[in-house]
């Protein structure tokens, strides 16, 4: 997956989905990305979901091994501590994450936080 779109931004400058939409993706002067640019712009675009991945990793490695059994009426607000927070900070690291991409909604150049972070620019091909 990080190859795909590494690589395709690099070299083409669009992916499939790009490609099917006429959109191009390119530095700010027109040309094709740098493999710097494009590595950057993807793990700007994937850090969120990179993120979760390493955390939903680190709880079943955590708990793996572990039988959980209570009964709702004997829980205590103690034991969601852990929880809440891990869960919380998802919530967080989730608003982040929309907040780069709804940022092209109010940027003046509709350039979202990894075409910020990258130097990138997604452009509409016209045909012909």
């Amino acid at each position: 997956m990080t190859a795909y779109f590494i690589l395709l931004h690099k070299l083409l400058g669009q992916t499939l989905g790009k490609l099917l939409l006429r959109l191009k993706v390119t530095d700010l002067d027109g040309r094709k990305l740098t493999w710097k640019a494009a590595a950057l712009r993807f793990a700007t675009f994937a850090w969120g979901p990179a993120l979760w991945l390493l955390t939903g990793v680190i709880v079943y490695a955590v708990i793996k091994n572990t039988h959980v059994s209570f009964t709702l009426a004997k829980l205590h607000g103690r034991d969601l501590v852990v929880p809440g927070i891990v869960i919380g900070l998802l919530g967080l690291t989730f608003l982040g994450y929309l907040g780069g991409l709804v940022l092209a909604a109010f940027h003046p150049q509709k350039r979202a936080l990894h075409d910020l972070a990258s130097g990138s620019q997604v452009v509409y091909k016209l045909r012909g």
